[in-house]
């Protein structure tokens, strides 16, 4: 089991003046249970020489209002350059969580949860402050590793639990097109494979032809995910093996799409992708990942990640998880 206490001590800057007065019992909550500190910040108050810099800030968007008050702006410029911000809109959006500026800002729409906050508050955390182009996050213990990445169209986590649990291999492509390949064995995959796969599944061949070529390069050993950089289309591939596989959204109907364990030979399933998303691919046991439900997975890919971590495993066979939400 993760111990969140383990990690580095985590502080969201909550800019009081812009976030609704209804909204500031919710940010607390949504913060008390990603297990990072809030800090209140006032304007006009400056930065505190030596003071502890946050790890990401919180602020509200009124109806109507699609600029960041110049105060604010001079914070997140001036104060504390490349700090992440979370933006609790007050209406809907035009997908649940929009995410601008490299994953820097991060609009969440009504309506509004304590979990779904915290999810996104969770999601910043762990990509925060590095300044460069998007990289994997790590948390480990002795028995269990976490990772995970903030895309602009997309967030992609892994967990793998126990020794020897297989170790899934990505590639972010050109302008973050993603490809996931989780191993069935001990064999890992390598960076020539990664891009094999890649070719095919972003190719313009036909399905029943990617499939051929698929079972060709990855047989019974691999499965895969690809998502190109519109992040508009699933492609799935399932070898021949028992396997979890669920796709859910709160938007489809039915709201859990699963597919584990359900085919007889190698098989590409390709399928519209749409903001919400979240597909889950693991090696294990469905009753291993989800003994009764899947409620975590309303709240979010993070959300989802932190509770498995948590979580005491069902039976103690090593296994992985991948995770990817389309955002």
């Amino acid at each position: 089991m993760l111990d969140p206490e383990a990690s580095k001590r985590l502080v969201a800057l909550a800019a009081l003046d812009y976030l609704p007065e209804n909204y500031h019992s919710l940010a607390a909550q949504a913060c008390e249970q990603a297990r990072v500190e809030l800090s209140p910040w006032r304007r006009a108050v400056s930065r505190t020489p030596g003071r502890e810099w946050p790890t990401l800030a919180i602020a509200g968007l009124a109806s109507g209002v699609r600029r960041l008050a110049p105060d604010l702006n001079a914070l997140l410029t001036e104060e504390y350059p490349r700090l992440p911000l979370l933006l609790l809109c007050e209406e809907g959006l035009v997908r649940p969580t929009v995410v601008s500026h490299g994953g820097r800002l991060v609009l969440l729409g009504s309506p509004l949860s304590r979990s779904r906050v915290s999810s996104r508050i969770k999601m910043l955390a762990a990509n925060a402050d590095h300044g460069g182009p998007p990289r994997w996050s790590e948390l480990s213990s002795a028995d269990c590793q976490i990772r995970d990445r903030l895309e602009s169209r997309y967030w992609v986590g892994v967990l793998q639990r126990g020794p020897g649990s297989n170790s899934p291999a990505f590639d972010t492509g050109k302008r973050s097109a993603l490809i996931a390949l989780l191993p069935l064995g001990q064999e890992p995959a390598s960076g020539e494979l990664l891009a094999s796969v890649a070719r095919e599944l972003g190719g313009t061949a036909s399905p029943p032809r990617k499939e051929a070529a698929l079972a060709e390069l990855l047989g019974n050993r691999y499965a895969a995910i690809y998502l190109p950089v519109s992040a508009t289309e699933w492609s799935i591939y399932l070898p021949c093996s028992p396997l979890c596989l669920r796709l859910c959204s709160p938007q489809r109907l039915p709201r859990i799409w699963d597919q584990g364990g359900s085919v007889t030979r190698p098989t590409l399933f390709t399928t519209t992708a749409a903001s919400g998303d979240l597909l889950i691919l693991s090696d294990a046991a469905q009753q291993t990942l989800w003994p009764e439900d899947t409620t975590d997975a309303w709240d979010g890919g993070p959300a989802l990640l932190g509770s498995l971590g948590a979580r005491e495993a069902a039976d103690k066979q090593p296994f992985s998880v991948v995770l990817v939400e389309i955002l």
